[in-house]
């Protein structure tokens, strides 16, 4: 869950351990894993474990209420599309590149536009193949 800055967990196809690893995914994003990393800082997906976060002083309380605030208001989910994770590889290797100077930051966005609609069209060619 990149984008706002959350964990997030996937499960590789290529899994040995399929019942191993939902499972897991599970005990991840339970709430009393969820609370442990809120109490240490983090900002959990699971609603209930940073409401139940209480502040160590009130520096900590503003931090939290700034926090709060932010995810209610400004954060950006990613789109609900099977295909968003090949757009955000596409995306972070080319802010990566103009961050390293191998391209302008110009031609980074140039290059991030052209393969999510690369990705996304041929999505589309895909849905209207199954139908």
């Amino acid at each position: 869950m990149s984008d706002a800055g959350c964990h997030a967990w996937a499960i590789p196809r290529t899994t040995r351990d399929l019942d191993g690893a939902i499972d897991l995914r599970h005990h991840l994003v339970d709430h009393e894993a969820q609370a442990l990393d809120a109490s240490g800082g983090n900002i959990c997906a699971h609603t209930a474990a940073p409401a139940a976060v209480h502040p160590v002083d009130d520096k900590d309380q503003r931090r939290l209420d700034i926090t709060r605030q932010t995810i209610d208001q400004a954060m950006i989910i990613s789109p609900p599309l099977v295909d968003f994770p090949q757009i955000e590889d596409a995306g972070w290797s080319a802010i990566h590149d103009a961050l390293l100077g191998r391209i302008s930051q110009a031609a980074s966005v140039a290059q991030m536009q052209r393969r999510a609609e690369s990705i996304l069209t041929a999505d589309k060619r895909q849905q209207k193949a199954d139908q």
